[in-house]
């Protein structure tokens, strides 16, 4: 269920369009807040909320403070509560510095990769408020920037504007893979039950040749609205379970309204 649940992350966690929408510069904004249900089938297993909660400086550098939080619904099988902060470059929206911390019941696991690209390497520190003795604190080389797994959702999201592929080195399980990410720009209506009508969307779809620290593994898709917002409405990701989805059920964005579907 943890792997069900904290797949989202990675993926949302990752055609010719009419060329207003390709010319449309996609950004983040502050106090952005975004509320999805993961379902699979017709069980309802928790949440995932999305915050940009600042812009700040880390060891002198512009970043973007990012926050997500995922909680399961009593009724899951599995209790999960996770917390995660992610940095980010701004404007390039690649991981400065990731902390996680996975609540249970007796203890909470913490982790922490902190990149420093002028010397090409991360620091990596990981342990449980159980047994401080068992901490581990290392450092090792990383050969680009890297994304992990909130900032992969921030920088997919940048990324649209014109038909193409791209390879997103990413960081996890302590060691470098790659995230395949192949973004279209046809437009196609969008319909979910908080929104009550057609949003015009656009798709990105991928696949990890490897299993994240958030469970996600192989091909996933999702449709984003095709605005400078690239706010994802619905994802479809496949986890250990099976494929599940990721539906958007509230935001907050100052000045921002879905975009209708004028077919």
């Amino acid at each position: 269920m943890n792997r069900v649940i904290l797949g989202i992350l990675a993926a949302a966690l990752i055609g010719v369009a009419d060329l207003g929408a390709q010319n449309v510069e996609r950004r983040l904004v502050t106090g952005e807040s975004l509320l999805y249900t993961v379902s699979f089938f017709n069980l309802e297993l928790g949440e995932v909320r999305l915050n940009v909660l600042e812009k700040t400086r880390n060891k002198g550098e512009r970043v973007l403070k990012t926050e997500a939080r995922i909680t399961s619904y009593p009724s899951a099988p599995v209790t999960v509560d996770h917390h995660y902060i992610s940095y980010l470059g701004d404007p390039d929206h690649f991981s400065r510095l990731f902390q996680a911390w996975v609540f249970k019941e007796d203890h909470t696991f913490q982790l922490t990769y902190d990149f420093d690209y002028s010397r090409n390497r991360v620091r990596v520190e990981k342990g449980t408020t159980d047994d401080p003795g068992k901490w581990a604190d290392s450092s090792g080389a990383v050969s680009s920037k890297m994304q992990d797994g909130v900032s992969i959702f921030y920088f997919a999201r940048m990324g649209f504007g014109e038909r193409r592929t791209v390879d997103v080195p990413c960081f996890a399980n302590e060691a470098e893979f790659i995230t395949t990410i192949n973004y279209y720009t046809n437009p196609e209506p969008v319909e979910i039950d908080a929104i009550g009508y057609p949003v015009e969307c656009v798709k990105l779809d991928g696949a990890l040749d490897f299993t994240s620290v958030f469970g996600l593994t192989g091909e996933f898709e999702g449709l984003f609205t095709n605005d400078e917002a690239a706010i994802p409405l619905v994802a479809h990701l496949n986890v250990w379970l099976g494929v599940v989805r990721l539906e958007l059920v509230e935001w907050e964005r100052p000045g921002w309204t879905p975009p209708k579907f004028d077919g």
